[in-house]
């Protein structure tokens, strides 16, 4: 069994924004006959609202290519909202949401998902 894979990205200022455009790959040998690959492509870019707060958006496409099945894959789009209380210290709100192609997420489960997250990092 066998795992080759990259991920390669590019990020550019504009003016006090940032866009970022990520691209990824990997391929699997998931058992002596078989082969599973996903390719991930991402846009994103970050947003200052106000000295202390940001704006961080996403959009991720996954294509899975997979030997002797249906090619599926999923769309995710995340938002995050940043408060700065310091240079190591961050509060976050994340929302996001998910839809599933061809089943990717298995049999008898929904075809979108949506989540929310809260919470605060601190760097040592």
């Amino acid at each position: 069994m066998s795992l080759k894979g990259y991920l390669g990205g590019a990020s550019a200022m504009l003016g006090a924004s940032k866009i970022a455009l990520t691209y990824g790959s990997h391929e699997a040998e998931t058992s002596s006959v078989a082969k599973t690959r996903n390719r991930t492509l991402g846009l994103g870019g970050t947003v200052p609202l106000a000295a202390s707060v940001d704006l961080i958006l996403a959009h991720y496409q996954v294509r899975r290519a997979r030997t002797a099945a249906v090619d599926d894959g999923f769309n995710r789009t995340v938002a995050f909202l940043e408060y700065k209380f310091s240079k190591r210290t961050r509060a976050y709100a994340e929302l996001d949401q998910t839809r599933w192609k061809n089943g990717y997420q298995g049999a008898g489960f929904k075809s979108s998902a949506s989540g929310v997250s809260a919470g605060v990092v601190h760097n040592f």
